[in-house]
């Protein structure tokens, strides 16, 4: 018996999968199904069965294609139910964009979410035409992402909705099955227990993990509270009700008022200060005091001595996270005589504050020698914090070298921000690409090297900082200067003490030196072939050392395990090497048949050094007639004269023949392993 036809037709392939995918589940044994999906092709026009669209847009659109059917019904579509748990997690009264494929849909959806009882979000339908939400951070899709606009960092996906049971019951109806409405109806609430069961089981863990936070909470060192924007408590832990001389804890959902000393409420509701001293019960305490987004606050009690030990903890964990300078003049590598100037002059330099003016080409080193100069200095013991000027817009580059006062533009934290001359206090601040900062800021710039102060965006407050600067340019900042896109005056303030960091072409004999250290740096045992230093060192490095370790990192990458060989270099580099007059082409790049004959050759010079036979030219070029490589006296004579050039053999007089070298061993074994890996490939 042939089942009738049901062709589903949908906007994406991802949407077709998945819900070809249920009807196959709920009808098994009832229809043929067939789907098309209007983003891979064009779906074909349908003359027999019932068509079923998964929106009302797509309908509209190809409407036309199902003229000829039996019947055309449009999917009512639910969440998929394993997704609730997603939205249940997003916090309560927070904006949510909600995205699909069509402007109608993604406001189906937003109604569905209420209709469904999940209002503790606000939903915004995207629109493409619509205004930059700036005020939105997440967004849900129910497996659109691709439409989700690149400004928003969050994206919920919540699945493609489902069909739901209407249109089942409306399926049968047309297939003139209205009998089995109790089985398709079982099929489809059996998914929905399954479902039903992990969100239980979900619900059962989240109470859990809560009993367990208010436990953990409540044996903590400090008092906490947290309130919500109305000022009501969120939480407030037995260990605050002690500080407040409480004999209980507060009841969640009073004011947090009704608990506090009014100057502490004040504080922790009104003022633009982060922390403050208060005396309670004769006990000195340090409030800190943060903002959440939706408005409430929290606030930790420390007694002083714990502020204190909070304070030292801090400082640990700015130099943790990178306000701290590694590297010493002991790790500037480089025997040239141009660096040693270098260094001998950073090391006289260190012992002056004035500032620095750091001046070499791009890689070259001179963020080490920064911090080189920073340890060997006065204020080795503060923090060293590093910030690339050409690495940010003029507006954001102003809020994080001077920090903002709160409401100081939209999007600023409560409570404001710390700038990084106000962190780097008592210590250096290296400022990369100096050449590219904003002419507007230069002013701003200039004012703290003058006067030792800044004044954060939106505030009127000067804050002193004893900061040592070190700037660092590969531009010729005095030909800017008389271009006038630097201040002149800057670039004279700056320019009291000057370092030039010399350029890996004018040093290369210190190539060597860098590249073993690159290789004892990966921990591996390599030795690198003679032939591979040459190489490197003919090379223009544009980018000079890290660019050159870059490409010693590609090697270490891609060689054999036991030594790197010529053929391991960037195909980057054997073109660079091809260019040079003075390195002729195969001292650098090797053909696929140039490996299988210098592997044949070395191959057999082995064999015969293994058994005593001597190997000369004539048999090398005999037992080739016999291989896949055949070669002549002529041929075997260029190859071996490249083979001992390059100390991979030692040629013999009379019956002592050539004999294979350590190095012509690696160069061998290397060999394998790439023609194997060629092999593989074809």
């Amino acid at each position: 018996m042939t089942l009738p036809l049901l062709t589903l037709i949908t906007g994406t392939n991802q949407t077709r999968l998945e819900l070809h995918k249920q009807l196959s589940t709920i009808l098994n044994g009832l229809v043929r199904i067939e789907s098309s999906a209007a983003d891979e092709s064009n779906p074909e026009p349908v003359t027999a069965g019932i068509v079923l669209f998964s929106s009302e847009s797509l309908r509209k659109e190809y409407s036309q294609l199902a003229k000829d059917c039996k019947a055309v019904l449009t999917a009512q579509r639910t969440l998929h139910y394993q997704s609730l748990e997603k939205l249940f997690r997003l916090p309560q009264g927070e904006k949510i964009l909600v995205v699909n494929d069509h402007n109608e849909s993604a406001a189906e959806l937003a109604d569905l979410l209420i209709e469904l009882g999940l209002n503790h979000l606000e939903y915004i339908p995207f629109h493409p035409k619509n205004k930059y939400h700036d005020d939105i951070k997440t967004a849900i899709t129910p497996g659109e992402a691709a439409y989700v606009p690149s400004y928003i960092k969050n994206v919920t996906d919540i699945g493609v909705r489902l069909i739901d049971l209407s249109t089942f019951i409306r399926l049968l109806e047309l297939l003139e099955l209205d009998g089995l409405t109790g089985i398709i109806s079982s099929r489809y609430a059996k998914n929905l227990i399954t479902v039903a069961k992990k969100l239980h089981e979900a619900e059962c863990e989240a109470e859990k993990t809560s009993r367990t936070l208010t436990h953990i909470v409540d044996h903590v060192d400090e008092g906490i509270l947290a309130a919500g924007k109305d000022g009501r408590l969120l939480l407030f832990n037995k260990q605050l009700a002690e500080i407040l001389g409480l004999k209980k804890t507060a009841a969640i959902g009073d004011s947090a008022e009704n608990y506090l000393p009014v100057e502490v409420a004040d504080f922790i509701f009104h003022s633009t200060m982060e922390k403050q001293f208060f005396s309670l019960h004769q006990n000195g305490y340090v409030v800190t005091r943060t903002y959440l987004e939706d408005g409430g606050a929290v606030a930790s009690f420390s007694s002083v001595s714990k502020a204190i030990e909070t304070e030292h903890t801090a400082r640990k964990e700015i130099k943790q996270n990178g306000f701290i300078a590694k590297y010493t003049f002991d790790d500037i590598i480089g025997n040239h005589p141009k660096m040693l100037d270098a260094r001998t002059i950073a090391g006289k330099l260190a012992g002056s504050l004035h500032p620095i003016l750091i001046q070499g080409p791009t890689g070259s080193g001179k963020e080490l020698f920064a911090q080189a100069i920073h340890l060997a200095s006065a204020c080795s013991k503060g923090p060293f914090v590093a910030v690339n000027c050409s690495a940010f817009s003029p507006t954001l580059l102003e809020s994080e070298l001077f920090g903002y006062e709160e409401a100081a533009f939209t999007g600023a934290r409560k409570g404001g921000k710390k700038g990084i001359f106000e962190q780097a206090d008592g210590g250096t601040i290296f400022l990369d690409e100096i050449g590219d900062i904003p002419r507007e800021l230069q002013a701003a710039l200039l004012r703290v090297l003058e006067e030792q102060e800044v004044r954060r965006v939106g505030g009127s407050k000067i804050i002193p900082v004893k900061t040592r600067i070190i700037a660092a340019t590969n531009s010729d900042l005095a030909k800017l200067a008389q271009q006038g896109s630097f201040r002149p005056d800057l670039y004279y303030r700056l320019n009291v003490l000057t370092l030039m960091v010399p350029s890996l072409d004018e040093r290369k004999s210190d190539i060597p030196l860098l590249v073993q250290a690159f290789l004892n740096q990966s921990g591996k045992k390599v030795r690198m072939d003679d032939a591979v230093i040459k190489a490197l060192s003919a090379i223009e490095w544009k980018g000079n050392v890290r660019e050159l370790k870059n490409a010693v990192d590609y090697m270490l990458t891609v060689y054999d395990g036991v030594s790197i060989q010529l053929h391991d270099l960037p195909q980057t580099y054997i073109s660079k090497g091809k260019e040079k007059k003075a390195k002729p082409q195969n001292e650098i790049e090797l053909t696929v048949m140039d490996k299988r004959e210098f592997h044949f050759i070395l191959d057999t010079i082995k064999d015969c050094n293994e058994t005593g036979e001597p190997a000369s030219r004539r048999i090398v070029a005999e037992k080739s007639k016999d291989s896949s490589t055949p070669l002549s006296n002529q041929q075997v004579r260029h190859r071996l004269d490249f083979l001992e050039k390059h100390h991979y053999v030692a040629k013999g007089r009379g019956r002592a023949g050539t004999k294979i070298t350590s190095e012509g061993m690696d160069f061998l074994h290397s060999l394998s392993v790439n023609l194997q890996a060629i092999q593989r490939s074809e």
